[in-house]
């Protein structure tokens, strides 16, 4: 009898008795395929072949596949084999052996233990049905599959400053210090750029009624593409004490902050967050 391509569905026959016995049969097999879930508990510390004479619907052809061993079987990593119709699975590897998912002349595709993935059999092999692009064209740096939320160290070509360090994360957001402040680059490109100044200032400028120190320029840890907003604080304040700076004296690259008083005595640590865009 004839079949579909893929999923081997049988066509009806010209004239066939009785024709919904084959049609509910082949539709059962598109369901199964669609939505069924196949779970094969594992026998042996082997490799598996899915089964192509399970009847009525074979072991193959059901569109989410659970591998369990409940025994514990398994002592090293196993492949599971499919045939090479092309078709579209979700495994679900609930062992606690990584299973790579393969044809019997394919790679294939691993699944780590507890974990599952959405593959494709093209016909030759076994391969992702799904890929995730960086919305920070960093796919030569960062896959995202197997990242944990901790990050992984990155270079990044955008720091400004000494002692540059970095994290990237699985969606694409960077986060960095050098010794101009820390940052954060996200993937739809904002940038906050963040510093405490080191050195105590004294707002001891007399313009009467108020005192003031001009502070220094400091320069962002990442470049900016045009002017950010920027805001000032004082920290470890001594005295009435408060900063400000003039929207002039802010670049893409700098800004510059000032302190104010009404005491020619009081002091404090100049800090900023500047909000812009990186790219």
């Amino acid at each position: 009898m004839p079949s579909s391509p893929n999923i081997n569905a049988a066509h009806l026959d010209a004239n066939v008795a009785s024709p919904e016995v084959p049609l509910n049969t082949s539709l059962d097999l598109l369901d199964e395929a669609i939505a069924g879930v196949l779970v094969h508990n594992i026998a042996s510390d082997a490799d598996y072949t899915l089964s192509l004479v399970t009847t009525p619907t074979k072991e193959w052809q059901y569109g989410t596949i659970k591998i369990t061993d409940t025994g514990v079987l398994l002592t090293v990593a196993r492949n599971i084999i499919v045939p090479v119709n092309e078709k579209q699975y979700i495994f679900i590897n609930a062992t606690a052996q990584d299973l790579t998912i393969k044809t019997s002349a394919g790679t294939g595709i691993s699944v780590v233990a507890g974990g599952q993935s959405h593959v494709l059999c093209d016909g030759t092999n076994v391969v992702e049905a799904t890929s995730v692009t960086s919305k920070v064209d960093i796919t030569s740096i960062v896959a995202v599959e197997g990242q944990s939320w901790a990050g992984i160290s990155y270079t990044d070509p955008d720091a400004i400053g000494a002692n540059p360090a970095a994290k990237i994360y699985p969606d694409g957001t960077i986060v960095g210090s050098t010794d101009n402040g820390s940052y954060t680059k996200y993937p739809n490109g904002d940038l906050v750029c963040r510093s405490e100044s080191l050195t105590l200032v004294t707002a001891s400028v007399s313009v009467s009624p108020l005192f003031f120190n001009d502070g220094a320029i400091v320069t962002f840890p990442v470049a900016f593409i045009s002017k950010p907003l920027v805001v000032s604080d004082v920290n470890g304040a001594s005295g009435l004490i408060w900063s400000a700076h003039a929207e002039a004296d802010t670049t893409a690259t700098t800004t510059q902050l000032r302190v104010f008083s009404t005491a020619g005595t009081a002091t404090g640590y100049p800090m900023y967050e500047a909000t812009g865009r990186w790219k």
